[in-house]
């Protein structure tokens, strides 16, 4: 015997002692001893009863170890249950990061934890929620380098990692936090559903801790419960998140749509008007060429003209609202339009409002209509005004921006590229959200009686969407306003302002002109009108009747002065079903509004003549003598 065993047993009280093994399924488990004092052989039957006791002894231990072991089963599924219960009984992402941290010490008690959250595909982690850690939680991101800091390692692997000695561990980054907080020993467990990593939990205690195998299975079942409570937290964001941006698309869609609904309404309305208009602005000039020296009586027909050029104008905006205007857009620079309105802006605005432009120096050109760009401008600076009653400031603002993806689903009706923005930024009143729903409504007004048409930003909307632009509002009560406006930024050098033609006599002629319009009071004003400049007019009232009158009729036809939108035929199908009977034959089209027949996007097809409604008859029997003109010159 070993000396120290032969010393141990020479100390023992008994002389002669018996020893059975305690064997389960071929494994020794322990043993059974008995003693003798005065020392003596034991019997045959004495080692048989040993043994056999043994045997029974080998199943009682057994027994009360696989009691034992279920008892403990028992609890820790009972707390794994119940903290799987706690985690996942919300689903805002932030209590379950809270929740998965609180259930930890049900399992661990007294541990500190630390959960992070993989922010990016690269590996990047973001501690979200901790307890019992003295440092307050880390805001900023952080991307690990490869194969160092336990929780990159633990996501790495896709499996636990265990440190008993965080302070002599080399995959420990930060020694001295560790050192601050006193941590000894950690174990972090990867945050793994459906093969996807979502970040790591990390655990510490404050004593040596070595984690013993069914330790670690357990808390991996809980990691995995988890696991699952985060994953479905954020999907439930995502989604949340995702029908709130369909719930925003869905109503900016719905007013998108009635937008377009009440401006084809408005576009259909402008041409009747306009051809009414027509005939009274015209029937006034012609009154007013025969009235002679009456003072009374020419300040009525007066009053009649400028009643009815002020109902053009609404007319013209209406147009504007509904994208049925004629548009003569060419290459253009804001910085020089802004330069050039600035002077007649301030005036205004008057006094209390100080106006001021912030322009970009390296603006890129787009292509639009400058007039109707001013209009945009000018009517953009008046509603500011209008909200600015106390007085206050104005910032006429452009830039050359980016439009990205994201912007463009947060705005429907935009689309992402390169554009020019043109802003206008005022520090009045501000708006509600209720208001800004119906800003772009014709006639919606929060200005007092007589104050204002509601056809200003109408107007704007209609200009902006016919030049292929979006329109974004930003405001709030008493915040202010910011209107910015998104043109298409293209290439080409913006040309110079073309100067005004010299006003020549009213041209007259000899020409055969085939007129063509449904409104017979605007029929019979143009055929006079006409007539009176030497023409000879073969009127009619739609297209099959111009088609029977043109074939009835025996010389040439020089200009076909033809309505666009008529019953039965339109006026560019009746021109091109009569050039084959005339093709000496011109064509100037009229109309209330434009038509995808002549016009594509509010500009004209190369070759197009058109007179827009309402007009005068100065600008009818000039445009006449200019399409007559035109088709003489040499090609």
């Amino acid at each position: 015997l070993p000396p120290p065993l032969r010393a141990q047993i020479e100390a023992a009280p008994c002389r002669a002692a018996l020893t059975a093994p305690l064997i389960v399924r071929g494994q020794v488990i322990g043993a059974l001893g008995a003693g003798d004092a005065a020392g003596r052989v034991f019997t045959d039957e004495e080692v048989r009863r040993a043994e056999s006791f043994a045997v029974q002894a080998a199943l009682a231990v057994e027994n009360a170890r696989l009691h034992e072991a279920a008892v403990t089963r028992v609890g820790e599924l009972a707390a794994l249950v119940d903290v799987s219960r706690t985690v996942t009984s919300t689903l805002d992402y932030r209590e379950v990061a809270e929740a998965v941290l609180a259930a930890t010490d049900r399992l661990l008690p007294g541990c500190a934890a630390r959960l992070w959250e993989r922010v990016s595909a690269d590996g990047t982690l973001r501690a979200v929620a901790v307890r019992g850690l003295r440092a307050p939680i880390e805001v900023a991101p952080r991307r690990p380098d490869a194969g160092t800091g336990l929780a990159a390692c633990a996501m790495e692997r896709q499996a636990p990692v265990v440190s008993v000695d965080l302070a002599d561990d080399p995959r420990v980054r930060r020694r001295e936090w560790v050192v601050a907080e006193g941590l000894i020993s950690a174990v972090v467990l990867p945050l793994l559903h459906a093969g996807e990593a979502y970040g790591a939990l990390s655990l510490f205690t404050r004593t040596r801790h070595v984690f013993p195998p069914e330790e670690i299975r357990l808390l991996e079942l809980f990691a995995a419960q988890a696991a699952a409570a985060i994953a479905n937290a954020r999907l439930y964001h995502e989604m949340r998140d995702a029908y709130d941006e369909l719930s925003r698309t869905k109503d900016q869609l719905t007013q998108a749509q009635k937008m377009e609904a009440v401006g084809q309404l408005a576009g259909g309305v402008a041409h009747d008007f306009n051809n009414l208009l027509t005939v009274i602005i015209g029937r006034s000039e012609l009154l007013q060429a025969h009235l002679g020296g009456d003072p009374k009586l020419r300040r009525h027909v007066d009053l009649l003209r400028q009643t009815a050029h002020r109902a053009a104008d609404l007319t013209r905006q209406l147009l504007a609202f509904s994208r049925k205007q004629i548009l003569q857009p060419r290459p253009l620079n804001l910085n020089t339009l802004v330069a050039g309105i600035e002077k007649m802006l301030r005036r205004l605005i008057g006094e209390p409002v100080d106006l001021q432009t912030e322009l970009a120096s390296d603006l890129g050109a787009v292509r639009a209509d400058p007039g109707q760009i001013e209009q945009v401008l000018m009517n953009l600076v008046v509603n500011a005004r209008d909200a600015m009653p106390q007085g206050g400031r104005v910032t006429i603002e452009t830039a050359n921006v980016d439009l990205s993806d994201a912007f463009v689903r947060r705005h429907p009706g935009a689309r992402p590229g390169p554009f020019v923005m043109l802003g206008v930024v005022d520090t009045g009143v501000g708006m509600d959200q209720v208001t800004m729903k119906r800003l772009f409504e014709p006639f919606f007004t929060t200005k007092g009686p007589g104050k204002g048409t509601g056809l200003g930003l109408a107007t704007v909307y209609g200009i902006v969407k016919q030049s292929e632009g979006y329109i974004a509002v930003d405001s709030a009560p008493d915040q202010g306003a910011r209107f910015s406006v998104y043109l298409p930024r293209v290439a080409g050098t913006p040309a110079e302002g073309e100067p005004a033609p010299i006003r020549a006599e009213i041209p007259r002629g000899v020409e055969t002109l085939l007129l063509v319009e449904d409104e017979a009071g605007l029929r019979d004003l143009a055929r006079e009108v006409l007539e009176q400049q030497g023409y000879r007019v073969v009127a009619a009232r739609h297209g099959p009747d111009a088609f029977g009158a043109a074939e009835g009729h025996a010389g040439p036809i020089h200009l076909l002065v033809t309505d666009v939108v008529m019953p039965h035929m339109s006026g560019r199908e009746l021109a091109e079903r009569l050039r084959p009977m005339h093709p000496e034959m011109a064509v100037l089209y009229m109309s209330g509004h434009t038509d995808d027949a002549i016009v594509q996007h509010g500009v004209l097809q190369p070759g197009t003549h058109f007179l827009q409604k309402p007009f005068t008859p100065d600008t009818l029997v000039r445009s006449v003598r200019r399409v007559l003109d035109a088709a003489r010159a040499p090609r």
